[in-house]
């Protein structure tokens, strides 16, 4: 694959080899640190898995992914789906995959604040160079709610999640 070319520009109708080992090289500088200091999590979840979701811990956050559905009728727009995370910052993630939704919480083993996206971004790795190639708004991420991964292209967003405390209720 062209160096000069991001992720997005393979199109399929389904992720391809090529699209998944170009998302691997643009992460390759955060994704090696982040192997060594135990920082990265993937997932895999097809139609006929035995759980319909899935769930991931890392940083003080969970995060739970399922296979994407359209909306209303709920139908799978994809029958595998894949993730791999990168934590590159205390609430900051780079996440590479396609085919699922990915809701984010706070980790109840760690506190008990809650926990909300910040942004999602479409990113790509140019010329040694992180780019955004789109701010996902209200629309595309359920009101700010999760991200949701294409179904046919391998995708990578960077993440950066809030945390709160819980205001007592009286």
């Amino acid at each position: 694959m062209d160096s000069q070319r991001g992720v997005a520009d393979v199109v399929s109708p389904h992720p391809t080899l090529a699209q998944t080992y170009a998302a691997l090289d643009a992460l390759k500088d955060i994704l090696i640190p982040a192997q060594a200091n135990g920082s990265t999590r993937a997932l895999v979840l097809h139609a006929n898995s035995p759980r319909p979701t899935e769930t991931v811990a890392i940083g003080g956050y969970l995060m739970q992914a399922t296979l994407s559905r359209s909306f209303p009728d709920k139908t799978l727009l994809a029958e595998d789906g894949a993730m791999l995370i990168m934590q590159s910052a205390p609430s900051e993630f780079y996440i590479a995959g396609s085919g699922l939704t990915v809701t984010f919480s706070r980790d109840p083993d760690c506190d008990d604040r809650i926990t909300g996206i910040a942004s999602i971004e479409e990113v790509s790795h140019v010329h040694d160079q992180w780019i955004t190639l789109r701010r996902l708004n209200g629309d595309q991420s359920n009101q700010g709610r999760q991200l949701s991964m294409a179904p046919n292209q391998v995708h990578i967003y960077r993440v950066v999640l809030y945390t709160a405390e819980r205001t007592p209720v009286h």
